[in-house]
């Protein structure tokens, strides 16, 4: 079946971070099912994604490569969070003001 490379399985090498690739049969049934498992969630993602997102995400290959892009996609800062609410309330305060006159 070929070398299969499963990323949570990796080890180092001159002080990187390497991915080890192993032949499937060499997998114990632990790593089989979480590589089973990584390609399930992958393709329910996929179904679930537009396709400005998929193409962001596509050439991930575990889960949690996916999740660590949509959170830096995403995230907001407490300081941006608390920016865009001090902008709407200045901005409906505004409204409601000029509505009055």
């Amino acid at each position: 079946m070929g070398f299969v490379t499963i990323s949570p399985y990796a080890s180092m090498k001159n002080g990187n971070v390497v991915a080890v690739p192993k032949e499937w049969q060499e997998l114990t049934i632990y790593e089989k099912k979480d590589f089973y498992l990584n390609e399930k969630a992958l393709n329910i993602l996929a179904y679930a994604l537009t396709l400005k997102e998929y193409n962001q995400v596509s050439t991930c290959d575990t889960v949690k490569k996916v999740w660590d892009v949509f959170q830096l996609t995403y995230e907001v800062t407490k300081e941006i969070r608390q920016e865009r609410k001090n902008n709407l309330t200045s901005t409906s305060i505004r409204n409601v003001s000029n509505e009055a006159q």
